[in-house]
Order: structure tokens, then C-alpha cells, then sequence
């Protein structure tokens, strides 16, 4: 009895000298902007943590040595205060000044930045908004560092081609991964999402990030956050925008007017006597001119006669038709938005319905696209819930022949070019002259509009993004999160020409042509994941995270065409006529169909310790399972990546140095492989417009039917494929520093990276003994480096009340280098060549040395650096650079006086060269060319005439073919971006509020160009130019209003 006595005594003594150590603090954590509660707080006074109740309202046990509580909210300044006497404190939160730039936002997270290793960018809302181009990604030009962005087309809803850090594989793709809210979306389908939506966009650079992305995040991460509701009184916004794009300006070409035309064909015929253009046919100097009569005959006065020859030829010598003004067009655009946000502490909400129509320059090319967007944030209890959809429906009307024609007389942008300047596409009253086209009777502008009139090619598209975000606090420390989301996308194609029209009887069976087709992609993720998230001493912050995820996709489409067509109805197949074999005893099928898919499984974790908010380490690692590598031996992919950050302006030592505002180094190691270097292939499913993914298709051979001699059996036939490919893997190593003075108004980040690629996929040719003589196949044999420098500079000039001005500028260096090759050290590919030792997209040509001036004939190098006239003896060579640049960046100005601002991008690309097939064919000067393509006028002055001449260009008498004449300077600086506007304030009439604020501005695009390429723009996507559609330049006005 004793001994219980005591032991009673003993807990009770324990008892009261544990409440006497600790005590209960309560109070209410509010938004200091606007008194709102805020929920889910996280509440910190030593080992001790809670987090805030929806009224904001907290309670937390604190420990008798404990002096301070600590309150951090994502988006808030960190709150430190002493430990109340009372018991009893409310807390006011204040919303950070530049919260987007002080978190990163990764995709499965944010981070503090002063506590990320790696490198990224973030592009704000206010850079990307408004801005009249279709694709969100063409925002990207002049803005990050390190990020390659060139628009191929200007077809409006094209995209643009992104590389982050060079090219990092031979014959794999090299473009990022786009994340939107936590859910992975295809490159490709951003003509149906409204960038307006967007609250920022962050690109991640190096491994430290991207390496949680495993095998799909081995070229980069952009990672989109869409915008959300704030709490407090609702507000409701409207958005309109109008404006126009220009038609392309000609003048670059420098080509031949009718007369000159003309006077140049009769003097290439004097070279070429069998030219049958109608300078040298009409001619007084042809051969067959003195055979001629005086006149032609009363009775048929058009028969062949001197006076007929002349009169024909001084007719077409007074025509001189601007083709632009019937082939091009002002186009017209337009945006309407309407959003509304709102909540308070526990529900957040953001809802925006869009529309937007942008016209092309030619004469047919347009999108049309309706978007609307629903986000939801609530917060009940310990559970979070956010869900984010996204709905749109595009409709882009194609240039039939920038859709697929390349320099066809199809293209309007080739004919533009090409066509002759005396051809006369209409009578006099009006009417369109087309039909059959030659030399001496051209008919090629009338035929281009009339088959613009009767075509159609039109690509819609339905797209979702949708996701849904649980997370719930198990403890203040711990939290189970899971993310299930779908990017589904469903395109309708037709292809149409009418059947009642010249261009409907040139297609197979004479009378038009239907191509319809459609395909459907879903994709669909669930990410769970459990985070542990905890501070100690004040001087330890760990947090470490634990995922499983699955994805997995689905791709189907079919296709179909049809000839012969009633031509009562349009744009349908019914009543078409049945199809002719033209004797054959089989046909191919007209319709075809596929169908593919992929999954992939991934285990993967993170890990970040931070000591007394100075140093920073950080780790993750994953294991991808995925089912589009064949070979079981390499399913399994192992991704890592390892960070330091030292935050250096905390130290001690720098403590009285009040000039610097920010100084932190940081350094990143990885590997991270890249899904996408395996080129799969597609499948053809008898469409003009789409293709089904073929993720098999290199690494598993294809069979067709060939004949033996001697025998009437047919038999199988394996194609060249390689079972065992594995994915390249890139290394990834960063070093970056980054430095604020003067009260953070001189703002500088510097970044020193290097990116190997190893198992790089190698073209080696097999050897007659494997059975496919002649073929190559792929193997993984080779490496091929990117090293760079990165820079970014921002100086607050001005910083007043009143007026504010901001220089901003960056500037990217990558230098690429083919390592290894493995058993080969060269070959060609395409117009360029795979070389160790020199950088991906190296031209590879005849070096071209002017026309010899004896006879005329194109001089060429041989390899041992002597001339020769014969091209079979000549060399190519690697000496014109490459179709990459080694140079990119930008610079900004943005300004700010009282209600007035002005912002202005400009980009620039330098180092680079690219094939000017536009130039080789308006200077190839000889009867070929001439006969068919409008010359330049550069061959008046620069063309060999007779011996003695020291000229660039070759006699007529002969073709220089495609050489290191038409490589040509493709550098370049663009006026990207003007933006002016003016802030409305608020508007009443007596006590109804009518508008909170507004904003009227004035925006131009692609204003202007400095560059020595001789085409309509240097800015593209590949190596050639093909005559493809400019960028245009564009003037919108706006209105925003909030009330």
C-alpha cells in the first residue's frame, strides 16, 4: 500500500511539473491586407508545431524554454513572435511582395527559393497575358536563358520548337515535358489552352528538378500553375482585345520585274537555245524569229508572226501584278474574356470563359478557339481539396499549301516567289483566268486561287486537362497527398476539294477529294505520396517525401478517303462514285486504322535538409518501370539528382555588408534519362493530317512481302530494327551563383552547366552478311556533350512612388560537341553530317568558289584545296556552321509613370546559318530555274556573261546545285514586343460602383527585324528554308476591366 502511495505521489509531482514547463497559447491568424482568416497555417514554437482551423483560430502547447512561435504560410511572409504572457495572441500575415519569385514551383511541390539548389526561370502572368500569339510557348522567345524557342510557321495555332540547354540527341526528340497543375500534357496541343489562364510558367533547367520527372523530364520541365481564386469579395473581370496582322513584305527578295524578266530569259536562251520561257520564244534574237512572217494573216491574226512575237512580248513586259495583294490579307483579331475569383478562407474559387480568333496572312489560315476554366480550392479541416479542369475547342483552317506543299504551287508563300511577274490572273471584267499552265501560257497565280477557293483543310480539336488534389495533415508534420488527373484530346481532320472545280478534276478520278480523319489521346496519372515536413531547434528544417505514381496512355485514330464525289454536296462522301481499277486485279484500301498505348510505373522519393536557413542539401531518386522499351533487361530506369545551396548573405561575416542584398551559390548532379530519345515511329491511318504513335516500332522489325527469283512464292521480309535499344541517359551537372546590391536593384544569376549524353543512339551500317545490306541501324554506342553559360541581369533604375523603370537582360552560350560515335566517326544525315568533334546540325556541302572565269563552269573544292569545275572530283565539307545557334537572349525594358506604363522584349540569335532555298532558287540563274522561277535581280550584276568575267554566280549554261553559296547568315534581332497602357481607376455612378479598376493598352508583335538573311524569316525550326509561313506582325488594342 506504501508503494502505490508513493507512486501516486511521484506522477502527480511529474503531472505538475509538466504543466509548470509548458503552456497554451491561442489566438487567430488573419491576412493582414484584407482581415480574412487563414486556414492551414503551420504554427511552430519549438518541437512543438498545429496549424490554423478554418476561422484561422489555433491552439498550441508550448514548452516553458521556448521564447518565440514561429507562423509560415505559403505566400506570406514568415512570422516570428515572442511567446505571449497572456496566453493569447492574433496574428496579422502579410502577403509577400514577389511571392511568385520567392517560390519555385516544381510540379509535385513549391520550394522556397532560397532554399532550391537547382536552376529555373519563372515567367510571370504578366509577360504571357495578352500577348496576340496562339501558342503560349512562343512567349518563351527572349525571356529565359538557356531556352531555344523558334516559331517555324506563323499559321496561326502552330507551335513553336522548344530545346532548354542544345540538342541532346541525334535521332531522338529534344522537347521538354509540359506539366500543367500536377498533370503531364502533350506537346503539341497548345492552340486549346488560354494562356490568359496562367499564373506563371517555370522552367526547370538542370537535374536537381527535373529528376523527379524520371525519364520524361531528361530535356527539361515546364511547369504551368494556373490562376486562383483569393479569398475575399468576389471580383468579376472582362477582357477584349482587337486588332490586325500584316501581310509579309516582299522587298527582301530583290526579283526581276516583267521587263527584266523577260530581258533576262532572252538572254539565258542565248546560253540555252531550248529554253521555252517567253523572253527567249518571243525574242528577235531566237533562231526561228527571222523565219518569221511580217505579220500574221487578216484571216487568223494571232498565227506566228514578227509583229504577233512582238506585240506578245511587250504585252507581258507591261504587266507587273503584286502578287501580295492577291495572294495575302490583313488579318483580323480578336479576344473576349470574361473571369471571376473570389472566396474566403476555407473556399477559394477562379472561373474564366474565353475566346479568341486570329486570322492568318494569307488568304484562308485562321484559329478559332473556346476555352473555359474552373479552379477550386477548399480547405476542411485537416483536408485540402483542389481541383483544376480545363475545356477547349479549336478550330484552325489551314493553308493548304504551307500545310504540306513545301515550294509546291500550292504554297502561297512559294509562289509568291516563284511565279512569273507577268502572268495576269484576270480578264477584264474581272473574271479569274485558270487551267492548264504553261511556260508561254502562265496560268499558275490563277490556279493557286482557284484552288483556295475549292479547298478546304480545316483540324479541330476537343481538349481536357483535369485534376484533382487531395492532401491531408495526418499530423502538423505529415501530410498524404494524391493527384489523379487526365489530358485527354480528341482531332477532327477533313481535307476538301470541291468536286465541281478545276482543281477537283486535276485529283485521281477527276472530280474531288475527301480526307477525313480522327484520332483520340487520353492520358491519365495518379500520383500518392506521403510528405514529412519538420523543424527542430530553429536551426534544422527537414523535409522528405515519398511517391508511387502510374501513367498510362491511350492513342487511336482512323482515316479515310475519297474520290470521285458528287459535286451536289459538299464536304460529304455520299453519293460518290465507284472507283475504276484500271484493270488492276486488287486495290489498295482507301481507310486504315491503329491504335497504341504505354504505362509507366515509378517509385521515387525526395529529400531536403536546411541548417539555420544557410545550407541547403537536397536529393531524389526514382525507378521507372515502362512498357515502351521492349527488351525486359532495360524496362527499368534509375533516375537521381543530388543539390547544395549555401545562402551565403546570412553569414556572419557579411553582416555590415549593406550594399548586398542576396549572394547564394548553388550546385546540381544528376542522371536523368530521356523517354523520348527513342524515335518510335507512327502508324499511317490514311489521314493528311495525324498519325498514331509507334513506341515499338525501332525496336521491333517490321515485315513486308518481297518475290524470289525464279519463283512465284512470296515471302516475309524483316525490316531493320534493334530489340536491344535502352534509353540515352544525360548528366547533368549545374553551378550557379546569384548576386542582388544595392537593396536588391541590381538583381544578377549566373549559371555554368554541362549536360552529357551517354548511350546516344549511333547510325552504324550493317555489313552484307547480316542479310540488310546497305541499311544502318541504330545502336546505342556514342555520347554528345551541351556546355554552356547563362546569364540574367535585372537594375532597377528608377524606384519612386510614382514612377518606376526596369532594365532586364539575358543572355545564353551553348556549345554543342559530338563526343562519340562509337565503331563509325562520320556519316551523312540529311544536309548535314554526324561528326566526332563537331556540333549537332553542322552543314554539310560543296564549298562553292565562284564561276570560273575562262568558261563560266561553277568552281568547286576538292579535298586537298585545289578548284575544280567538276563536282564529281569535289569535296564536301563542315566549314559553314551549324543551323543551331550557339548564341540567344533578350532584353526588356519596363517603365512606369504615375497611371502610364510601356514594356518592350527584344530577342536575338547569333552564330548561326542556315539553307536559304528560297535564295538558290531566285539566283540559280540557269535555264531550268529560269524557265519556271522569277530570278533575281543580283544575277543582273553578279552572273558571268563571257570569258574574262570575275563573278559569284555561274554562267546560265550551267547549274551550280545546292552548295555553300546558299548557306547563308540567319542571325537576328527582333523587336518582339511593345506593350503601352493606361490604368483606369475606379468608376461610380452615385454610390454603384460600376468598375474597381481597369486597363487600356496597346500591344504590337514582331515589330520589327534586323537580320542579313534575304528571305521573308530567319527564325525557324530546321535546317532549310522551305518557303514556310512567316511570322507576322501583329497590332492589337485592349481593355481590361475589373468590377
Amino acid at each position: 500500500m506504501r508503494k502505490l502511495l508513493f507512486l501516486m505521489m511521484c506522477l502527480s509531482m511529474m503531472t505538475l511539473h509538466a504543466f509548470a514547463q509548458s503552456k497554451t497559447v491561442t489566438g487567430k491568424v488573419t491576412d493582414q491586407s484584407n482581415g480574412q482568416p487563414l486556414a492551414g497555417v503551420t504554427i511552430v514554437a519549438g518541437k512543438a508545431s498545429a496549424l490554423s482551423n478554418t476561422d484561422g483560430s489555433f491552439k498550441i502547447s508550448v514548452d516553458q524554454s521556448v521564447k518565440n512561435i514561429v507562423f509560415t504560410y505559403v505566400g506570406f511572409e514568415r512570422s516570428e513572435i515572442a511567446v505571449p504572457k497572456s496566453g493569447t495572441v492574433n496574428v496579422l500575415m502579410s502577403s509577400e511582395s514577389k511571392a511568385l519569385e520567392e517560390v519555385v514551383v516544381t510540379g509535385y511541390g513549391k520550394e522556397k527559393k532560397s532554399q532550391f539548389t537547382g536552376a529555373a526561370t519563372v515567367v510571370t502572368s504578366k509577360k504571357i497575358q495578352d500577348v496576340p500569339v496562339s501558342s503560349f510557348d512562343q512567349n518563351f522567345q527572349g525571356r529565359v536563358p538557356g531556352l531555344l524557342a523558334n516559331s517555324g510557321s506563323g499559321q496561326p495555332g502552330t507551335n513553336a520548337s522548344v530545346r532548354i540547354r542544345g540538342t541532346s540527341s541525334i535521332s531522338g526528340s529534344s522537347q521538354p515535358l509540359y506539366v500543367v497543375d500536377g498533370i503531364p500534357i502533350a506537346t503539341g496541343d497548345f492552340q486549346t489552352l488560354n494562356p490568359n489562364d496562367f499564373e506563371s510558367i517555370t522552367v526547370l533547367k538542370d537535374a536537381s528538378a527535373a529528376a523527379l520527372y524520371g525519364a520524361r523530364g531528361g530535356t527539361g520541365v515546364i511547369v504551368i500553375t494556373t490562376k486562383s481564386g483569393k479569398a475575399g469579395q468576389t471580383n468579376f473581370s472582362y477582357r477584349t482585345q482587337t486588332g490586325f496582322t500584316q501581310r509579309p513584305n516582299p522587298s527582301q527578295f530583290e526579283q526581276m520585274n516583267s521587263r527584266e524578266m523577260l530581258d533576262y530569259e532572252e538572254f539565258v536562251g542565248g546560253f540555252a537555245p531550248g529554253l521555252t520561257a517567253p523572253g527567249w520564244v518571243y525574242s528577235r534574237k531566237h533562231p526561228n524569229y527571222a523565219g518569221l512572217p511580217a505579220t500574221s494573216p487578216a484571216n487568223n491574226p494571232f498565227a506566228a508572226s514578227k509583229a504577233r512575237y512582238d506585240f506578245i512580248r511587250d504585252s507581258l513586259g507591261n504587266n507587273n501584278v503584286n502578287y501580295f495583294d492577291l495572294l495575302f490579307r490583313t488579318g483580323v483579331s480578336q479576344t473576349h474574356e470574361l473571369n471571376m475569383s473570389g472566396g474566403n478562407a476555407a473556399t477559394k474559387y477562379f472561373l474564366s470563359i474565353n475566346y479568341f480568333q486570329q486570322d492568318g496572312t494569307d488568304r484562308k489560315s485562321r484559329i478559332k478557339r473556346y476555352t473555359t476554366r474552373f479552379n477550386l480550392d477548399n480547405t476542411v479541416g485537416k483536408l485540402n481539396i483542389k481541383f483544376n479542369t480545363t475545356v477547349g475547342y479549336s478550330i484552325v483552317d489551314y493553308n493548304e499549301g504551307a500545310f504540306y506543299a513545301g515550294n509546291g504551287t500550292a504554297n502561297p508563300f512559294a509562289m509568291a516567289w516563284r511565279a512569273k511577274p507577268y502572268e495576269n490572273p484576270f480578264r477584264q471584267d474581272g473574271s479569274l483566268i485558270f487551267g492548264t499552265s504553261s511556260a508561254l501560257v502562265p496560268r499558275a497565280i490563277g490556279n493557286l486561287i482557284e484552288r483556295s477557293n475549292n479547298s478546304q483543310w480545316i483540324d479541330k480539336q476537343v481538349k481536357t486537362v483535369t485534376g484533382l488534389t487531395l492532401s491531408y495533415k495526418l499530423f502538423p508534420t505529415v501530410t498524404l497527398k494524391n493527384t489523379t488527373g487526365v489530358d485527354a484530346s480528341a482531332n477532327f481532320g477533313t481535307g476538301y476539294i470541291k468536286a465541281a472545280s478545276y482543281v477537283g478534276s486535276l485529283q485521281s478520278f477527276q472530280a474531288g477529294f475527301l480526307n477525313e480523319s480522327m484520332t483520340s489521346r487520353i492520358q491519365m496519372i495518379n500520383t500518392s505520396g506521403i510528405v514529412y515536413n519538420e523543424r527542430f531547434n530553429e536551426r534544422h528544417d527537414v523535409e522528405v517525401g515519398g511517391y508511387f505514381e502510374v501513367v498510362r496512355q491511350w492513342n487511336k485514330g482512323f482515316g479515310m478517303s475519297l474520290w470521285n464525289l458528287d459535286p451536289r454536296l459538299d464536304l460529304s462522301g455520299q453519293g460518290a462514285g465507284t472507283l475504276t481499277t484500271g484493270g488492276a486485279a486488287t486495290v489498295a484500301q482507301n481507310g486504315n486504322s491503329a491504335k497504341s498505348g504505354f504505362g509507366i510505373r515509378s517509385f521515387f522519393a525526395n529529400g531536403r535538409y536546411t541548417y539555420n536557413d544557410k545550407y541547403t542539401l537536397s536529393g531524389s531518386i526514382r525507378r521507372d518501370g515502362t512498357s515502351r522499351i521492349l527488351n525486359a533487361d532495360n524496362k527499368e530506369i534509375t533516375t537521381w539528382a543530388a543539390g547544395f545551396t549555401w545562402d551565403v548573405i546570412k553569414e556572419n561575416f557579411l553582416r555590415n555588408a549593406s550594399w548586398l542584398s542576396d549572394l547564394k551559390f548553388r550546385a546540381t548532379y544528376g542522371k536523368v534519362p530521356n523517354i523520348g530519345s527513342i524515335s518510335g515511329g507512327s502508324f499511317g491511318i490514311s489521314s493528311n493530317f495525324y498519325s498514331i504513335p509507334g513506341y515499338l516500332n525501332a525496336q521491333l522489325p517490321s515485315f513486308s512481302t518481297t518475290a524470289y527469283a525464279g519463283s512465284t512464292i512470296t515471302g516475309l521480309v524483316p525490316g531493320v530494327a534493334n530489340p536491344n535499344l535502352k534509353i540515352e541517359t544525360v548528366e547533368k551537372t549545374n553551378i550557379g551563383v546569384d548576386i542582388a546590391v544595392f537593396k536588391n536593384r541590381v538583381r544578377l544569376g549566373v549559371d555554368a552547366y554541362k549536360n552529357l549524353t551517354r548511350d546516344l543512339f549511333v547510325s552504324q551500317r550493317l555489313v552484307a552478311t547480316s542479310g540488310f545490306y546497305g541499311s544502318s541501324l541504330n545502336v546505342n554506342a556514342g555520347s554528345m556533350s551541351n556546355k554552356g553559360l547563362e546569364f540574367s541581369l535585372a537594375v532597377d533604375i528608377i524606384r519612386k512612388k510614382d514612377m518606376d523603370l526596369t532594365l532586364s537582360a539575358n543572355h545564353a552560350i551553348n556549345i554543342n560537341k559530338i563526343e562519340d560515335l562509337g565503331s563509325v566517326t562520320e556519316y551523312a544525315a540529311g544536309t548535314g553530317i554526324i561528326k566526332k568533334g563537331l556540333p549537332i546540325g553542322t552543314h554539310y556541302s560543296y564549298y562553292y568558289l565562284g564561276a570560273d572565269p575562262a568558261t563560266g563552269r561553277p568552281r568547286y573544292k576538292k579535298p586537298d584545296g585545289t578548284a575544280t569545275t567538276n563536282i564529281n572530283e569535289a569535296g564536301q565539307f563542315h566549314e559553314f556552321g551549324t543551323w543551331l545557334p550557339k548564341h540567344t537572349g533578350g532584353f526588356s525594358l519596363d517603365f512606369r509613370y504615375k497611371k502610364v506604363s510601356v514594356s518592350a522584349l527584344f530577342s536575338y540569335q547569333f552564330d548561326v546559318r542556315r539553307y536559304n532555298n528560297v535564295q538558290n532558287w531566285v539566283t540559280q540563274g540557269d535555264a531550268t530555274y529560269t524557265g519556271a522561277v522569277t530570278q533575281s535581280r543580283r544575277l543582273l550584276t553578279e552572273q558571268w556573261q563571257k570569258p574574262g568575267d570575275v563573278k559569284e554566280i555561274q554562267s546560265p549554261a550551267f547549274s551550280r546545285q545546292f552548295t555553300s553559296y546558299d548557306i547563308s547568315d540567319a542571325k537576328f534581332l527582333r523587336f518582339r514586343n511593345l506593350n503601352v497602357s493606361y490604368s483606369l481607376g475606379a468608376l461610380s455612378v452615385g454610390n454603384v460602383k460600376l468598375m474597381k479598376s481597369g486597363r487600356f493598352y496597346m500591344q504590337a508583335q514582331n515589330l520589327i527585324i534586323w537580320s542579313p538573311w534575304s528571305g521573308l524569316d530567319p527564325e525557324d525550326d530546321n535546317n532549310i528554308s522551305l518557303a514556310e509561313f512567316p511570322n507576322p506582325r501583329a497590332f492589337v488594342v485592349g481593355l481590361d476591366i475589373n468590377f
